[in-house]
């Protein structure tokens, strides 16, 4: 794995969540709960399904980030990033544009729609905004040094800029199956 610059990193970052949360606000606000709701046509998850299974992955990350970024995030590494090879891994899996393999979720991250379907909407918009936070916060943090638990495998570790990286491909993974869902 090369070493980029970190600040070019997360500016990309930031760039993507922009973007993902424009196309939610957008699109998913303005639809109705019927549409949200409703079943894909393939028999995968209805748009709520897949925000909800976005939120628990926020849920568990975002804490976890805001809490090691207060901690040791204080002393930046300079202007540097070099991404892991585990984290990387996790990425592509993840990442739509290098992956099309379907994965099931672990039963932790399997979507439960408790809440009416607008609300669903305005959470993961409100984690969206806490997320272009942490990402600003990132900046003067040492990406490398902070250890993130992976959620499905917590003896497994990622650095915190992998797995900003991967929260991020993975939201725009099941975005676009949600989109799919508005046709």
């Amino acid at each position: 794995m090369d070493t980029v610059n970190k600040q070019t990193f997360l500016n990309g970052l930031e760039s993507q969540v922009d973007q993902q949360l424009t196309q939610v606000i957008q699109v998913f606000q303005n639809l109705t709960d019927d549409q949200l709701v409703r079943p894909s046509a393939t028999g995968g998850w209805s748009i709520c399904e897949c925000l909800e299974h976005l939120i628990s992955y926020g849920q568990y990350y975002q804490p976890r980030l805001q809490e090691q970024l207060g901690e040791k995030g204080a002393k930046s590494d300079g202007m540097s990033f070099k991404p892991g090879w585990l984290g990387q891994y996790f990425i592509g899996m993840m990442d739509p544009a290098k992956s099309r393999k379907q994965y099931k979720a672990a039963k932790r991250h399997q979507p439960t729609v408790s809440r009416p379907s607008h609300q669903t909407v305005a959470a993961f918009i409100d984690q969206q905004e806490e997320l272009l936070a942490l990402l600003r916060q990132a900046g003067g943090a040492n990406l490398g040094r902070i250890r993130i638990p992976v959620s499905v495998a917590p003896f497994l570790t990622m650095n915190a800029g992998d797995t900003l990286h991967f929260l991020i491909v993975h939201n725009q993974r099941h975005l676009q199956q949600a989109m799919r869902n508005c046709n």
